[in-house]
């Protein structure tokens, strides 16, 4: 019997959902606490003789009561849902006030995951039933509810999601995005060659040291002014008092979640941008690159070495461009250690290959990585790369971007072949 159990999927609910998806009975039943608190303690007021203004009595009751509502709502605010072998868990925790359902998998008799669209909100929704009661969890934009469904029907749970189906025992390893030639069909031979040594320049380190800086400024500039507010106390202690200056630490420490949260949405976009901007820069000045200009569909990828795609850090053995030139019907790339031209009657396999890192969802050390895995034909044989689109966006990456942008390279390499 194992003591601890290793979670399948976490989340985090979106903010204000349980209170979002009440109706008016749901409602009445909620604020009945504070309804009783405020008529018990302006009774108590009112026995008591207290001399008070009438107005100032129902104030005070209200207050009352709007204090224990707020204590009971505020483990409702934002629930932690876990999910392991044996149970999905709804914990919420304010302090002194927690909320906390649990629902075995074997008890779960009917379950169904809304989508966004479904329910008109910017969010997803589970929907539950078991033996003897029901539950409804909140799913954030960031889930992938695919995934999530897959993780549920693995574990043996009953799952409803509007367009998708259970794997059958022959499509359950099989990838939903795959292509294959023909077995008839007559292959062409890809070019795939080295680049020469004086060209191998898409990756200076003064270019990677310029985006860490462009990277890190913020956090940077942010360090320099806790260094000075930790001199300034320091100076003023005798004035200031041991209380004030633990307090400001307390507060300066905390107030590291900023910078670390401007890089995690603007910083690593900063940063990747202006590399993918240098590089395209040193593409272009190439004389024998296959890529003259980016005026078409152009990704910026890294290639992983495939036994290392589900490490901590998967190893980048090449980065470059993909271009997809439909007239000609081929894709071309442009890295720093290889470039192809690839017609697109030389691809004999492609699909999109999805590999879990960590705990599911939206665990801190984990998240699900999406690659696209082509083999090519070439003069001397099967050819394979695992590709990973190295562009960045505005913002926290997803499980879902990952996703998309792993399938938009996909059907951009496919979708004529």
């Amino acid at each position: 019997m194992k003591l601890f159990r290793g979670k399948t999927f976490v989340w985090s609910e979106p903010w204000f959902f349980c209170q979002r998806i009440r109706d008016r009975s749901d409602w009445l039943k909620a604020l009945l606490p504070a309804l009783l608190v405020s008529c018990g303690l302006a009774a108590l007021l009112l026995f008591r003789g207290v001399n008070m203004a009438w107005w100032w009595m129902i104030l005070v009751a209200l207050g009352g009561g709007a204090a224990v509502q707020l204590g009971i709502e505020a483990a409702f605010l934002r629930r932690d849902i876990s999910i392991d072998e044996t149970k999905i868990e709804a914990f919420g925790n304010a302090g002194q006030f927690t909320s906390y359902a649990a629902y075995a998998i074997p008890q779960i008799t009917w379950l169904e995951i809304r989508r966004p669209d479904e329910i008109g909100m910017r969010f997803g929704m589970l929907v539950l039933r078991t033996q003897t009661d029901g539950g409804l969890i909140g799913i954030p934009g960031s889930i992938s509810l695919e995934q999530l469904a897959r993780t549920l029907h693995r574990l043996g749970v009953p799952v409803v999601l509007s367009g998708w189906a259970p794997p059958s025992d022959a499509e359950r390893d099989a990838p939903a995005f795959a292509y294959a030639a023909l077995p008839e069909t007559p292959l062409e031979n890809a070019r795939v060659e080295p680049v020469p040594e004086g060209d191998r320049n898409l990756m200076p380190v003064a270019d990677m040291l310029v985006a860490l800086v462009i990277g890190c400024w913020f956090f940077l500039l942010w360090l320099g002014l806790l260094g000075w507010i930790g001199v300034y106390l320091y100076q003023q202690r005798q004035v200031l008092g041991i209380w004030t200056i633990l307090a400001s630490a307390v507060f300066m420490f905390a107030s590291l979640t900023i910078p670390f949260g401007y890089y995690e949405l603007f910083g690593d976009y900063s940063s990747a941008q202006y590399l993918i901007g240098a590089a395209r820069k040193r593409v272009q000045a190439r004389s024998e690159s296959v890529i003259r200009s980016f005026e078409d569909r152009t990704f910026a990828v890294e290639i992983i070495r495939r036994d290392t795609w589900g490490a901590i850090a998967p190893k980048v053995i090449d980065f470059g461009f993909l271009q997809v030139e439909p007239d000609c019907r081929r894709f071309v790339y442009e890295g720093n250690a290889e470039r192809w031209t690839v017609p697109l009657a030389a691809v004999k396999r492609c699909h999109v290959e999805e590999v879990q890192y960590g705990t599911a969802g939206e665990s801190a050390t984990g998240e699900l990585r999406a690659f696209v895995v082509v083999e090519l034909q070439t003069s001397g044989g099967p050819h394979e790369a695992v590709l990973r689109v190295a562009d960045k966006e505005i913002g926290k990456a997803t499980d879902n971007r990952r996703l998309r942008k792993a399938r938009e390279l996909f059907e951009a390499i496919t979708q004529d072949a």
